[in-house]
């Protein structure tokens, strides 16, 4: 199904061998480099007039990654390598087209997997932005010039922890998107309050944008949050804690949502800067839900010092 004013091609489908896709980016030659959720190895594809052209399957130490940026000379990973699943820099020194280096850059505390490390993107500001899930803990070397530094659970009434105890025990901050230099490290906390966001993305004006997920299991209770699309402003707080304890959007020291957009599993996002699609997608936010295998596009409109 396709809105007016847009044409479907299929690029390529991925055949036996090539694994489940979760995460993609693009090289500073343009070719896709895409990384399969399993064992399999990271593919490179060269697409030429909307086709590929050559197919190549990348031998590194590094699979399985749910986060992956080509920037400043190097392929930056948050998947399973030589050390577990942590943030590695793996690099093509001679230009021969393969990966000969790896680095690990940070190790991650906590759990990897889909409430793990997740995407990588470069801010405007030349950092790295990486964000993690619920499952990951704050790391123990943050910068002082962190944005967000006064999280904490201030619970009135006993926590009522999810009936299966997914979560269960897990304190403030929730998840949170890290900004880090080329190198992993100078680590500032930037915004925490998520409970699971996979992708994120800048606009235009070089404002910082998610998707997050919300917990099934809530549905019907009074402290169920939708899934929803959030404007990550530098220092801010969403209130995602864990079980009976989220904060509702009214809370005057959390932000709303930009937009519910209800029951779903988001994964990755973008924004349409720089595409050729019909005017006003070009400054829209597309979204992926995973559950109902679907595109969305959210047009953001400005409204005081955030959006609507």
């Amino acid at each position: 199904q396709v809105q007016e004013g847009f044409r479907l091609e299929l690029v390529h489908s991925a055949q036996p061998g090539e694994g489940s896709w979760i995460s993609m980016t693009r090289d500073d030659q343009g070719r896709l480099i895409i990384s399969p959720q399993g064992t399999e190895p990271l593919l490179r594809l060269t697409i030429e007039q909307g086709r590929v052209a050559k197919m190549e399957r990348l031998e590194t130490q590094v699979r399985g990654a749910m986060g992956l940026l080509h920037a400043f000379g190097a392929l930056y990973l948050n998947g399973r390598g030589p050390d577990g699943y942590h943030l590695y820099r793996i690099r093509d020194a001679d230009g021969d087209g393969r990966y000969e280096s790896t680095e690990t850059l940070r190790r991650w505390n906590g759990e990897g997997g889909e409430h793990g490390p997740h995407a990588l993107v470069r801010g405007p500001d030349e950092r790295i932005y990486a964000v993690a899930g619920n499952f990951v803990n704050v790391p123990s070397d943050l910068s002082t010039n962190s944005p967000v530094g006064h999280y904490a659970e201030d619970l009135v009434l006993p926590r009522i922890d999810d009936v299966n105890g997914f979560g269960a025990g897990r304190k403030a901050p929730g998840g949170f998107v890290l900004s880090l230099d080329r190198d992993g490290q100078d680590a500032r906390l930037f915004t925490a309050g998520l409970r699971n966001t996979y992708g994120i993305a800048f606009n235009a004006e070089g404002e910082l944008f998610g998707f997050d997920s919300d917990m099934e299991r809530d549905w019907g209770t009074p402290w169920y949050r939708p899934s929803r699309i959030q404007h990550l402003v530098s220092g801010s707080d969403h209130g995602y804690r864990e079980g009976s304890g989220k904060w509702p959007d009214y809370y005057a020291d959390s932000l709303p949502p930009v937009a519910d957009v209800g029951i779903g599993s988001p994964t990755g996002i973008r924004f349409g800067t720089g595409t050729a699609f019909p005017a006003r997608y070009q400054k829209a936010l597309f979204g992926l839900d995973w559950v109902f295998g679907r595109l969305i596009a959210v047009h953001l409109q400005e409204r005081g010092a955030g959006y609507t």
